[in-house]
């Protein structure tokens, strides 16, 4: 279970330049906004809400259900948001995915600068296919289904394939 989560994770470290955070590695640094233009907290808060349905369940889809509770979803969640640029300290996420989830996103959205919330579209975007990918390949290894595997990766973005199998090879050297 943790590979799972150091696969989503080793997808979305960002680069900084001057204290300035950039687009998180590997993802297009396509932007559809001016940078004076605003999104309202409205439109933030359902794209978030809509991450973290999804969130749950590819969890729930990949047995981590089993290990990891509410708040420790949560808090992986906030993981990913950390590291795209989102300022919040590790007591407050602890704090904040113990409480209501409607009061959490409104927190969270109100952490977010303009440039975050001008790509977090794009970032939730590019991790819902990063844990689709590595949820799929997971349980095509726990089947021990290697045309399932081989399918996955012939039809995935082969960035993210690659850098998935990459990681499952090493975890399972390791073990």
């Amino acid at each position: 279970q943790a590979i799972w989560l150091k696969l989503v994770w080793d997808q979305v470290p960002s680069a900084s330049l001057g204290g300035r955070r950039l687009v998180p590695k590997g993802a297009v640094a396509a932007m559809t906004l001016e940078d004076d233009e605003q999104i309202d907290d409205m439109t933030i808060s359902l794209q978030m809400q809509q991450f973290l349905d999804e969130w749950h369940f590819r969890v729930l889809n990949a047995n981590m259900a089993a290990s990891w509770n509410r708040t420790q979803t949560l808090v992986a969640a906030m993981d990913l948001f950390e590291a795209h640029g989102l300022p919040i300290s590790t007591e407050e996420k602890w704090e904040l995915a113990s409480g209501d989830e409607d009061e959490m996103v409104e927190v969270l959205v109100g952490k977010m600068s303009p440039a975050l919330r001008r790509s977090f579209e794009h970032f939730a975007l590019q991790l819902q296919l990063i844990v689709s990918t590595a949820t799929r390949v997971r349980a095509a290894l726990e089947e021990s289904d290697a045309k399932e595997v081989v399918c996955i990766v012939e039809e995935g973005d082969k960035g993210i394939t690659q850098h998935i199998l990459k990681q499952t090879v090493i975890e399972a050297a390791s073990q």
